[in-house]
């Protein structure tokens, strides 16, 4: 599905990235999700460093291009509507095609892809043509038998309808729930984001595995409209977290992390037009158990607390001070007998369900405010796949800012697909989505939106 710009300042993720008890992805501490849904993605499966020992061994193969294409067209349907105006439905046609990249061979693995996006809306209140364009670039690369390196660079420019339902952001893999993120002032944004963060991982001993990481996000609307609902916020982002492994199914994380931002915004004044600079800041710690209940069930629940430059405005806070928590669960299940794996991909004739659920509470950056506040989220997601052909996927997203002395502001996401593969490089979808957002009158831009699409994917793959 077409997503729209999410580049917000750096949520949680609560859910183990891997079945057996792995560490949770970005370590459990606020972080951050940028993106938008496209065709084509680097595959993994061309030369990624594998295990230390594997990395040794190698070192000497040949690189091996991998190169996939795809193209993406959707049929759409949806109704946009606010508390000033009625419900209108609004058809809609997209077009997405896609290329990535994927070169690995040894200690190291690059990818890189180029997805443009052209939405077309034939009638309603966001009529118009959007074109939209993303650029990933990745770098994976074992430094020794211990320690490894991960770059990644993400851009967007262009511009988008929030006509169109919000996917998870790029990277999201099945059984991790989508961040919410708050949507901006306009039914439509011409703007530009980036997104960029280095991960150096490594093992200090047989029980013991540090990761860092520093990350740089820029987003900006383009034009006095866009700017009016996105202004231009600069932010960045330190952790370092420590995992502790107390036994093989318990692991113990810490985890530090400081984050800043800086919104500059243009008011008029009687003297004309002036640029407002707010700087943005929170610091804190979490620790996290993470607990495998059986070889496909795997949980965490984090406590903590924040400290920010400014007084959080909502009832989760005292003051400056934030406390922070997180809980979160993901199941899978194996539906055919003797089959192996959590997570099966359509194609490979497997049937299973994976299942997933976070709740959390922790300091954000409103990414169009530059607020800093203490929110709460919740997300839910099931994958299933059906034997070799069929698959299907549920989403929910939501986030509550519980606000002191004035209406709370509330936002969610719902998603439903079913899809079909004839063929291998064939995939026919079938959607519906929801989606809301409510708060203060004349502060928080209300609406509700949903609809549906048909969706044709065309993939393919090719070593060179």
């Amino acid at each position: 599905m077409a997503a729209p710009l999410v580049v917000a300042a750096l949520a949680a993720s609560l859910v183990a990235g891997q079945a057996t008890g792995g560490q949770a992805q970005g370590g459990g501490a606020p972080g951050a999700a940028t993106g938008s849904s496209t065709s084509a993605r680097p595959s993994p499966e061309a030369g990624a460093p594998g295990t230390p020992g594997e990395a040794e061994a190698g070192a000497s193969r040949t690189i091996v291009p991998l190169v996939e294409l795809s193209l993406r067209t959707q049929i759409l349907a949806s109704s946009y509507t606010t508390p000033t105006t009625g419900t209108e439905l609004a058809p809609q046609f997209l077009v997405e095609p896609g290329l990535a990249l994927t070169l690995g061979g040894g200690r190291v693995t690059f990818r890189a892809s180029y997805v443009p996006r052209m939405l077309v809306v034939f009638s309603g209140p966001g009529e118009g043509t959007f074109v939209y364009q993303s650029v990933y670039l990745g770098l994976d690369s074992r430094l020794d038998a211990s320690w490894t390196l991960m770059l990644s660079l993400n851009g967007t420019y262009g511009s988008q309808s929030y006509l169109s339902p919000v996917a998870p952001p790029l990277g999201t893999a099945p059984g991790t729930p989508p961040t919410p993120t708050p949507f901006p002032g306009t039914p439509s944004l011409d703007s530009w984001s980036t997104f960029d963060t280095v991960t150096v991982t490594g093992r200090l001993s047989p029980l013991t595995t540090l990761r860092l990481v520093a990350g740089v996000t820029a987003q900006s609307g383009i034009g006095a409209e866009s700017l009016a609902s996105m202004p231009l916020q600069v932010g960045s982002r330190l952790e370092a977290a420590l995992d502790l492994r107390l036994s093989r199914p318990n692991v113990l994380a810490t985890s530090a992390y400081a984050q800043v931002g800086r919104l500059a915004r243009e008011v008029s004044t009687p003297e004309g037009v002036a640029t407002v600079h707010r700087i943005s800041f929170f610091t804190g710690v979490l620790e996290t158990w993470r607990h495998a209940l059986g070889p496909r069930t795997d949980t965490s629940l984090g406590l903590g607390a924040a400290y920010a430059n400014s007084e959080s405005l909502t009832r989760l806070s005292y003051q400056r001070f934030m406390p922070s928590a997180e809980a979160g669960i993901r199941q899978g299940f194996t539906l055919e007998e003797g089959a192996r794996g959590v997570a099966p991909e359509p194609g490979r004739g497997t049937t299973g369900v994976v299942l997933a659920a976070m709740l959390a509470v922790l300091p954000y950056i409103d990414p169009y405010t530059a607020l800093v506040y203490n929110r709460g989220t919740a997300a839910l997601s099931a994958d299933w796949t059906f034997g070799p052909q069929w698959r299907s996927s549920t989403t929910f997203s939501g986030a509550l800012v519980p606000y002191r002395g004035r209406v709370a502001e509330r936002s969610g996401t719902a998603t439903l697909t079913a899809g079909y593969l004839p063929l291998r490089f064939v995939t026919v979808e079938a959607g519906a989505f929801y989606q809301y957002q409510s708060g203060l009158p004349g502060l928080v831009y209300s609406f509700t939106s949903w609809g549906g699409s048909l969706t044709l994917i065309l993939t393919e793959r090719a070593r060179l």
